[in-house]
């Protein structure tokens, strides 16, 4: 599974070239499937900076008809397992109009999560949980993953546990309440901690107030004979381990 977000579509910043490549490499190879977690839009209707509203190669609309276009593809192949919101495509609709994009686009589809979501997966023989959320309230900009951590401990002990926004991706590997797997709990043992990246690179108000902008979608193996995940950086490099 290719955990994403941050696309940013509209943007004059994003790399439209390798999310391209991205999308048709998910369609077209087998046992791959995406896992969205917001920001898919720029969707800059209104901001205090105005060269934010500027940067954009297509307004709002267009950028909504342009992301219709993909989500539909993607479900049409049976390629998105899930989505979530986010600040660009969610929040700043909702300010406005009290509307919500990504859930009108995936209504009645897939499973959208407004908030923080649980995702429960059955793979072969075995169960697997997995927390998504665009935005942690723990963020650190020193701990890549403190975010997808602190989630683990104060929502739901997941097996993956997944966050976006920052712009910068990042996965780590932790092991945490063996003993509740040991005693046939769902839940403890190894746990994959996952921050993703994005296609918005080099945006003035980014490069001034944050970093520019990374590409990276965490893939993760699921085994479905045992229970045993195998995180890669790359989608490509968890097919060829594959």
């Amino acid at each position: 599974i290719v955990f994403s977000s941050d696309w940013h579509l509209g943007s004059i910043a994003t790399n439209y070239k390798v999310f391209k490549q991205n999308i048709e490499y998910l369609i077209e190879t087998k046992d791959l499937y995406m896992v969205v977690v917001g920001d898919t839009i720029d969707n800059f209707l209104q901001f205090p900076d105005k060269s934010a509203v500027l940067a954009q190669v297509l307004n709002p609309p267009y950028q909504k008809k342009m992301l219709k276009s993909i989500i539909d593809e993607l479900i049409g192949n049976g390629k998105i397992i899930a989505t979530g919101w986010g600040d660009h495509d969610s929040r700043f609709e909702e300010k406005l109009s009290g509307s919500d994009v990504i859930r009108t686009l995936t209504a009645n589809r897939i499973p959208y999560f407004p908030g923080k979501g649980v995702l429960k997966m059955t793979v072969g023989k075995q169960d697997y949980t997995c927390s998504v959320t665009h935005k942690s309230r723990f963020n650190s900009y020193i701990n890549e993953t403190h975010g997808s951590s602190q989630e683990y401990r104060t929502f739901i002990p997941a097996d993956i546990c997944v966050t976006g926004h920052l712009h910068s991706p990042a996965f780590s590997v932790c092991h945490r309440l063996p003993i509740a797997r040991e005693a046939g709990m769902k839940c403890g043992g190894q746990v994959i901690l996952i921050r993703t990246g994005s296609y918005k690179q080099t945006d003035i108000y980014s490069m001034r107030f944050w970093n520019a902008g990374v590409i990276g979608t965490p893939t993760v193996v699921m085994y479905g004979d045992q229970w045993k995940l195998m995180p890669f950086a790359t989608a490509e490099d968890a097919v060829s381990y594959m």
